[in-house]
């Protein structure tokens, strides 16, 4: 294979995880499935294992999967990725290190996930400096998993993120939405909860007007907030956030989603 047509391929497999990126974005699961599988193969047969487009490629989908709830699925795929990279420095290392510790955060390995979250944030740092929304994003990642013991570090990691997503994209962004979120309930653990309502519906205000009250990330923030108005002894506002919740999350995921089984075992402890 020639310099060219490896550069040429190599160029279409990382179009093609964008693609795939865009597609989980506006919710098009099985279709960003299909591109994402397509990429890998296409790197694995035409690169091997150890190269630079196995990773991207190999990251991308463990994204969309860990989306879906698929974390077994979704940490075999980081792995190939880690194993492609080899040990060196880079964004996408760093976009690795993200991802993997979300994914641990979200399956409670939260040692791991401090570890990986530490890692990404120094490469990430060393690169682009500290005001990059990259930088924003290491920053949520690490606050989110520092977010059980209501540390003083996660909020400020919160804080931080928010104000340099809206420096770079403006206050109506869903990346301030999801810092804005981040704080609401970081103020609901503290037992804030009047300043946890009013950041929840922020954020939702910014997530419906930029994508829409069905999407996935959208349905997350109406549990959340559900969660908080059971709290608050307002189960009658809860229970038709939930109730459109499961209806929304019905129709893109499977049943063994954890929101969507977090959503029907909290709709089944509502009363009104």
């Amino acid at each position: 294979m020639t310099s060219g047509s490896e550069s040429l391929i190599f160029s279409h497999i990382e179009l093609s995880t964008l693609l795939g990126g865009v597609l989980r974005s506006v919710g098009d699961y099985s279709t960003a499935e299909a591109v994402l599988q397509t990429a890998l193969d296409s790197s694995t047969e035409k690169f091997g294992n150890r190269h630079h487009a196995t990773a991207i490629s190999a990251n991308a989908l463990g994204v969309l999967y860990k989306s879906l709830g698929r974390f077994d699925e979704a940490r075999k795929l980081y792995d190939i990725a880690l194993d492609a990279l080899d040990g060196k420095a880079s964004n996408t290392a760093a976009n690795l290190f993200h991802n993997i510790a979300g994914l641990e955060h979200v399956a409670g390995s939260s040692i791991r996930a401090v570890i990986a979250a530490r890692k990404g944030l120094e490469i990430r740092r060393s690169t682009y400096g500290e005001s990059h929304p990259l930088v924003a994003a290491d920053l949520s990642n690490l606050g989110g998993i520092l977010f059980a013991d209501a540390t003083e570090e996660a909020g400020g990691c919160f804080a931080q993120a928010r104000d340099i997503f809206a420096r770079t994209y403006g206050p109506r962004h869903p990346e301030v939405a999801v810092s804005i979120n981040n704080l609401a309930a970081l103020a609901h653990r503290k037992g804030c909860f009047s300043e946890a309502e009013a950041l929840y519906r922020e954020g939702i205000s910014i997530q419906e007007e930029k994508l829409g009250c069905s999407h996935l990330d959208v349905q997350v923030s109406y549990y959340n907030l559900a969660k908080l108005l059971i709290v608050m002894k307002r189960s009658s506002e809860a229970l038709p956030l939930l109730t459109k919740t499961i209806e929304n999350l019905s129709k893109m995921v499977s049943d063994d989603h954890h929101i969507l089984r977090l959503s029907r075992r909290l709709l089944g402890q509502v009363r009104i």
